[in-house]
Protein backbone atom coordinates (compact mmCIF):
# COMPACT_ATOMS: atom_id res chain seq x y z
CA UNK A 1 0.00 0.00 0.00
CA UNK A 2 1.20 3.47 -0.93
CA UNK A 3 0.28 6.65 0.90
CA UNK A 4 0.16 10.10 -0.74
CA UNK A 5 0.01 13.29 1.31
CA UNK A 6 -0.80 16.55 -0.49
CA UNK A 7 -0.20 20.19 0.37
CA UNK A 8 -0.33 23.37 -1.68
CA UNK A 9 1.43 26.72 -2.06
CA UNK A 10 0.03 29.55 -4.16
CA UNK A 11 -0.41 33.24 -4.96
CA UNK A 12 -2.52 35.19 -7.46
CA UNK A 13 -0.31 34.10 -10.38
CA UNK A 14 0.68 30.52 -9.54
CA UNK A 15 -0.86 27.51 -7.81
CA UNK A 16 1.21 24.45 -6.90
CA UNK A 17 0.43 21.15 -5.23
CA UNK A 18 2.95 18.57 -4.12
CA UNK A 19 2.26 14.99 -3.09
CA UNK A 20 4.71 13.14 -0.86
CA UNK A 21 4.39 9.43 -1.69
CA UNK A 22 5.73 6.49 0.27
CA UNK A 23 5.01 3.11 1.78
CA UNK A 24 4.74 2.45 5.50
CA UNK A 25 8.48 1.95 5.91
CA UNK A 26 9.34 5.18 4.09
CA UNK A 27 6.72 7.14 6.03
CA UNK A 28 8.12 5.87 9.33
CA UNK A 29 11.66 6.73 8.24
CA UNK A 30 10.57 10.25 7.28
CA UNK A 31 8.89 10.80 10.64
CA UNK A 32 11.99 9.66 12.52
CA UNK A 33 14.33 11.82 10.47
CA UNK A 34 12.22 14.98 10.72
CA UNK A 35 11.79 14.39 14.44
CA UNK A 36 15.58 14.24 14.67
CA UNK A 37 15.85 17.61 12.92
CA UNK A 38 13.25 19.03 15.32
CA UNK A 39 15.31 17.76 18.27
CA UNK A 40 18.46 19.28 16.78
CA UNK A 41 16.75 22.68 16.38
CA UNK A 42 15.29 22.54 19.90
CA UNK A 43 18.66 21.75 21.46
CA UNK A 44 20.77 24.22 19.53
CA UNK A 45 18.58 27.30 19.02
CA UNK A 46 15.91 29.49 20.59
CA UNK A 47 13.26 28.41 18.09
CA UNK A 48 11.61 26.06 20.56
CA UNK A 49 10.35 22.49 20.78
CA UNK A 50 7.64 20.46 19.01
CA UNK A 51 8.30 22.01 15.62
CA UNK A 52 5.86 21.82 12.77
CA UNK A 53 7.88 22.53 9.64
CA UNK A 54 6.23 25.06 7.32
CA UNK A 55 8.01 26.21 4.18
CA UNK A 56 6.83 29.82 4.32
CA UNK A 57 7.68 30.28 8.00
CA UNK A 58 11.10 28.68 7.69
CA UNK A 59 12.21 30.52 4.56
CA UNK A 60 10.73 33.89 5.56
CA UNK A 61 11.68 33.84 9.24
CA UNK A 62 8.04 33.93 10.39
CA UNK A 63 6.29 32.24 13.31
CA UNK A 64 8.73 30.37 15.56
CA UNK A 65 11.55 31.09 13.12
CA UNK A 66 11.61 34.73 14.17
CA UNK A 67 13.94 33.41 16.86
CA UNK A 68 16.41 32.54 14.07
CA UNK A 69 16.78 35.86 12.21
CA UNK A 70 19.86 34.99 10.13
CA UNK A 71 18.98 33.66 6.69
CA UNK A 72 22.07 31.38 6.44
CA UNK A 73 21.06 29.66 9.68
CA UNK A 74 17.54 28.95 8.41
CA UNK A 75 18.89 27.75 5.07
CA UNK A 76 21.14 25.34 6.94
CA UNK A 77 18.09 23.94 8.71
CA UNK A 78 16.24 23.73 5.37
CA UNK A 79 19.15 21.77 3.87
CA UNK A 80 19.12 19.43 6.86
CA UNK A 81 15.38 18.89 6.37
CA UNK A 82 15.70 18.17 2.66
CA UNK A 83 18.55 15.71 3.29
CA UNK A 84 16.38 13.99 5.89
CA UNK A 85 13.50 13.78 3.43
CA UNK A 86 15.77 12.46 0.68
CA UNK A 87 17.25 9.75 2.89
CA UNK A 88 13.79 8.45 3.83
CA UNK A 89 13.08 7.35 0.26
CA UNK A 90 9.81 9.32 0.07
CA UNK A 91 9.10 10.53 -3.48
CA UNK A 92 7.22 13.51 -4.88
CA UNK A 93 4.69 14.42 -7.53
CA UNK A 94 4.52 18.13 -8.41
CA UNK A 95 1.66 19.78 -10.33
CA UNK A 96 1.21 23.47 -11.01
CA UNK A 97 -1.06 25.97 -12.72
CA UNK A 98 -0.17 29.30 -14.32
CA UNK A 99 -3.18 31.28 -13.10
CA UNK A 100 -2.31 34.37 -15.14
CA UNK A 101 -2.34 32.35 -18.36
CA UNK A 102 -5.56 30.65 -17.25
CA UNK A 103 -7.34 33.98 -16.75
CA UNK A 104 -6.04 35.27 -20.09
CA UNK A 105 -7.33 32.27 -22.04
CA UNK A 106 -10.66 31.43 -20.41
CA UNK A 107 -13.70 33.60 -19.75
CA UNK A 108 -14.85 31.24 -17.00
CA UNK A 109 -11.97 30.26 -14.74
CA UNK A 110 -12.17 27.09 -12.65
CA UNK A 111 -11.06 27.28 -9.04
CA UNK A 112 -7.39 26.32 -8.83
CA UNK A 113 -7.63 23.99 -5.84
CA UNK A 114 -10.06 21.37 -7.25
CA UNK A 115 -8.51 21.71 -10.71
CA UNK A 116 -4.93 21.01 -9.62
CA UNK A 117 -6.15 18.45 -7.07
CA UNK A 118 -7.75 16.50 -9.92
CA UNK A 119 -4.51 16.67 -11.92
CA UNK A 120 -2.34 15.47 -9.05
CA UNK A 121 -4.72 12.68 -7.99
CA UNK A 122 -4.76 11.41 -11.58
CA UNK A 123 -0.95 11.32 -11.58
CA UNK A 124 -0.84 9.62 -8.17
CA UNK A 125 -3.23 6.96 -9.48
CA UNK A 126 -1.00 6.47 -12.53
CA UNK A 127 2.05 6.06 -10.30
CA UNK A 128 0.26 3.45 -8.19
CA UNK A 129 -0.88 1.65 -11.34
CA UNK A 130 2.67 1.51 -12.71
CA UNK A 131 3.81 -0.07 -9.44
CA UNK A 132 0.85 -2.45 -9.17
CA UNK A 133 -0.09 -0.86 -5.84
CA UNK A 134 -3.11 0.72 -4.22
CA UNK A 135 -2.79 4.23 -2.79
CA UNK A 136 -4.56 6.11 -0.02
CA UNK A 137 -4.62 9.92 -0.40
CA UNK A 138 -4.58 12.47 2.43
CA UNK A 139 -4.60 16.28 2.12
CA UNK A 140 -3.75 19.12 4.41
CA UNK A 141 -6.90 20.25 6.17
CA UNK A 142 -8.75 23.08 4.41
CA UNK A 143 -12.28 24.41 4.01
CA UNK A 144 -14.80 22.52 1.84
CA UNK A 145 -13.37 19.10 2.67
CA UNK A 146 -16.72 17.41 1.99
CA UNK A 147 -16.93 19.01 -1.45
CA UNK A 148 -13.52 17.65 -2.41
CA UNK A 149 -14.35 14.18 -1.08
CA UNK A 150 -17.50 14.25 -3.22
CA UNK A 151 -15.44 15.32 -6.23
CA UNK A 152 -13.19 12.28 -5.84
CA UNK A 153 -16.18 9.97 -5.64
CA UNK A 154 -17.65 11.56 -8.77
CA UNK A 155 -14.39 11.00 -10.62
CA UNK A 156 -14.52 7.33 -9.63
CA UNK A 157 -17.99 6.99 -11.10
CA UNK A 158 -17.70 9.02 -14.29
CA UNK A 159 -13.97 9.54 -14.79
CA UNK A 160 -11.78 12.58 -14.45
CA UNK A 161 -12.47 15.41 -16.91
CA UNK A 162 -10.19 16.19 -19.84
CA UNK A 163 -8.37 14.16 -22.44
CA UNK A 164 -6.68 11.80 -19.96
CA UNK A 165 -9.83 10.35 -18.42
CA UNK A 166 -9.43 8.00 -15.45
CA UNK A 167 -11.75 6.39 -12.92
CA UNK A 168 -8.85 6.27 -10.44
CA UNK A 169 -8.99 2.53 -9.97
CA UNK A 170 -5.89 2.39 -7.77
CA UNK A 171 -7.07 5.04 -5.28
CA UNK A 172 -8.70 3.45 -2.23
CA UNK A 173 -10.97 4.86 0.47
CA UNK A 174 -12.31 8.39 0.75
CA UNK A 175 -10.13 11.46 0.48
CA UNK A 176 -8.88 12.25 3.97
CA UNK A 177 -7.88 15.58 5.50
CA UNK A 178 -5.51 16.04 8.44
CA UNK A 179 -3.87 18.92 10.22
CA UNK A 180 -0.32 19.48 9.00
CA UNK A 181 0.71 19.64 12.66
CA UNK A 182 -0.03 15.91 12.91
CA UNK A 183 1.67 14.76 9.72
CA UNK A 184 5.34 14.85 8.81
CA UNK A 185 4.38 13.71 5.31
CA UNK A 186 2.21 16.80 4.83
CA UNK A 187 5.08 18.92 6.16
CA UNK A 188 7.48 17.35 3.65
CA UNK A 189 5.04 18.13 0.83
CA UNK A 190 4.66 21.69 2.12
CA UNK A 191 8.41 22.32 2.20
CA UNK A 192 8.83 21.33 -1.43
CA UNK A 193 5.60 23.03 -2.52
CA UNK A 194 6.75 26.34 -1.07
CA UNK A 195 10.18 26.03 -2.68
CA UNK A 196 8.76 25.18 -6.12
CA UNK A 197 6.19 27.98 -5.85
CA UNK A 198 8.87 30.46 -4.75
CA UNK A 199 11.03 29.58 -7.74
CA UNK A 200 8.11 30.12 -10.14
CA UNK A 201 6.66 33.26 -8.56
CA UNK A 202 9.90 35.09 -7.69
CA UNK A 203 12.30 34.64 -10.60
CA UNK A 204 14.10 37.96 -10.09
CA UNK A 205 16.04 37.36 -6.88
CA UNK A 206 19.62 37.78 -5.79
CA UNK A 207 22.32 35.44 -7.00
CA UNK A 208 22.65 34.13 -3.44
CA UNK A 209 18.98 33.13 -3.31
CA UNK A 210 19.16 31.48 -6.72
CA UNK A 211 22.12 29.40 -5.53
CA UNK A 212 20.34 28.49 -2.31
CA UNK A 213 17.16 27.46 -4.13
CA UNK A 214 19.11 25.38 -6.64
CA UNK A 215 21.02 23.69 -3.84
CA UNK A 216 17.86 22.70 -1.97
CA UNK A 217 16.09 21.49 -5.11
CA UNK A 218 19.16 19.49 -6.01
CA UNK A 219 19.06 17.56 -2.74
CA UNK A 220 15.68 16.00 -3.56
CA UNK A 221 15.65 16.32 -7.35
CA UNK A 222 15.97 12.57 -7.97
CA UNK A 223 13.04 11.97 -5.58
CA UNK A 224 10.71 14.01 -7.82
CA UNK A 225 9.14 11.36 -10.05
CA UNK A 226 6.76 13.70 -11.91
CA UNK A 227 6.66 17.48 -12.31
CA UNK A 228 4.42 19.51 -14.60
CA UNK A 229 2.94 23.01 -14.57
CA UNK A 230 -0.06 23.60 -16.83
CA UNK A 231 0.22 26.83 -18.79
CA UNK A 232 -3.17 27.13 -20.61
Amino acid sequence: MLHAYIDESYCDDWFYMVAAIGNDSQMNALERRLDEVADYVARGTDVGETLEFHGYELFQGAGPWKAMPRVPDRLAVAARLFRAIESSGVEFVVRGLDRTAQRARYREVFEPYPLVLTHIIRQINRTAQERAEQVRITCDEIHHNDRHRAMLEQHRQTGTPGYDRSTLGHVVDALEFVSSEDSRMVQAADLLAYLVHRIASKPDVTRAERRARAHLRGIVSHRVIHEFCWVP
